[in-house]
């Protein structure tokens, strides 16, 4: 009589002989004493994958994906690093610099990007974001606030 696997059971007894889908479980014959290591390691890689999939799908829940446009103006993320011999510290550097147009997307995470030389070169998304430009004429902002010129108060410094 088959009898289903508990924790207890040793690896050398499962065997692939019978499988109840119900409840995920593996019927072990006693009669057998053959090992299906290909069937057992199908069954864990399986269960493995169904479970990463459950954790990645709650864990995407709360993120929000960009979806880049060709065209779109966009930042690239800047990797300098502290210089002592040059007195730099890498705190006070820009993190990002820009802006580029985006040439292209690409299926495996990274864009082709164009500089204003008509340069490509090619980022991976996690150093990229998307550049946002105020809608603003020249003639509106005065900053810093030009004694002869009057501004509109909410965007210039106060006096």
């Amino acid at each position: 009589m088959p009898k289903p696997i508990s924790q207890s059971v040793s690896i050398r007894e499962i065997t692939l002989s019978e499988r109840n889908d119900e409840d995920n479980s593996i019927i072990v014959s006693q009669d057998e004493q053959e090992i299906n290591h290909e069937g057992i390691i199908e069954v864990v890689r399986k269960k493995l994958r169904t479970r990463a999939d459950a954790r990645n799908r709650v864990k995407d829940q709360a993120k929000k994906f960009i979806q880049y446009q060709v065209g779109q103006q966009v930042l690239v993320k800047e990797h300098k690093l502290s210089s002592g011999e040059d007195n730099e510290i890498h705190k006070f550097f820009l993190l990002y610099r820009g802006p580029y147009t985006l040439v292209q997307i690409r299926d495996n995470n990274t864009v082709l990007v164009e500089d204003s030389r008509g340069q490509t070169m090619r980022y991976n998304v996690k150093n990229v974001k998307p550049y946002h430009s105020l809608p603003r004429k020249d003639e509106d902002l005065c900053f810093p606030p030009d004694p002869g010129k009057s501004c509109d108060p909410f965007l210039s410094f106060p006096n």
